[in-house]
Parts: structure tokens; sequence; C-alpha cells
């Protein structure tokens, strides 16, 4: 699998990848820092999203539980959103930089604005991993890395021939000590 010009795969080093998601405060100069310092650091890519609130939940909607229990998550994710307007920038700005990016996408629209804008990987959440076939037709034929994690041994087997990594992720979030038995 490839990621720009990173080989990923048996044969290859470990790879590490830099997540941005809201990390940004829905500054633009403040992502680009975070790719600045993705490549500092040392990473081989980084990795963004792109959404829509409307494409998350619903308006009214309280998040039951974790780190931001009782608030409403229409608000929360109108506030952690990347608009979708900065994937080009930031692609650009990423290229300048020398470092890779690619992004996760939550609905077949975003997956092909991200085949359009020239995105060399997209990434499905665990969450939406149930129809990540959904979103590769949505890819086509136009070839690019496919990534998914997932949660279950199930999710995996009914994916495998949807793409072309499969990351696991531990249910929940945050994701509580993950154990052996889990994988």
């Amino acid at each position: 699998m490839r990621i720009g010009p990173v080989e990923i795969g048996p044969g290859h080093p470990c790879r590490i990848v830099c997540e941005i998601s809201a990390n940004h405060g829905g500054d633009i100069a403040k992502a680009k820092e975070l790719i600045d310092a993705a490549k500092w650091a040392g990473a081989d890519a980084v990795k963004m999203q792109i959404y829509t609130v409307d494409e998350m939940c619903l308006p009214g909607v309280t998040c039951p539980a974790g780190p931001w229990e009782g608030q409403d998550l229409y608000e929360l994710y109108k506030r952690a959103g990347t608009p979708w307007e900065w994937w080009p920038l930031l692609r650009d700005y990423a290229a300048t930089v020398g470092i890779p990016i690619f992004s996760s996408a939550f609905s077949p629209e975003a997956a092909d604005y991200l085949v359009r804008e020239g995105c060399p990987a997209i990434k499905i959440a665990s969450h939406e991993a149930n129809w990540a076939s959904t979103l590769a037709r949505a890819i086509g034929n136009d070839w690019r890395a496919f990534i998914v994690s997932v949660t279950t041994r199930e999710q995996a087997r009914n994916l495998v021939c949807w793409c072309d990594t499969m990351l696991w992720c531990p249910p929940g979030y945050p994701a509580d000590g993950l154990v052996e038995s889990d994988m």
C-alpha cells in the first residue's frame, strides 16, 4: 500500500501517522503548525478528518459518558470539525513541507470529494466500518489506499475484500486498556 510516496506493508519499516483531528481548534494556521510539527517530529504522514456536523449527529443529542459527558454532541462536532474547504489548502501546504496528508471520510459524499481533490488515501472510522463497502463503491475504480478501523473480528471478516488495510480500534473513546483477547 502507498500513501503518496510512502510505502507501507511487509518489507517496509514501521510508519508513523500524525493525527490532526480537531487539534487545530478551528484555526487553519494552527492546522499548518501541526503539519510542521509532524514533519519536524519525523512522522511519515499526516491524517485529518473532514466532515459536516450533519454527517455526524443530530442536534440535541447529549454525550452519555466519557470526557464529553453531558455536552451536546452536535455543538461539539461543530466546534471540532475541519471544513471541507481546508482540504486542498492543507494538502498543498503539506506538499510544500514534504509530508503526505490524507483524510478520514464519514460519508460517500466526503469520499467522492476527497477523490476529486486528490487525497492519496481514505480512512474510515470504526463507527462507519459497517458501511465501508458503500464508501469503497463511492471511490470506485480510482484506486488509492483504503484504510478501515474495525472493532470486532466480524467487522474484519466482512470488510476484508474492501480495503487495503484494517486497523484494530478498541471500542469506546477514550479507549480502555487493550487486552490480547480483544484482537
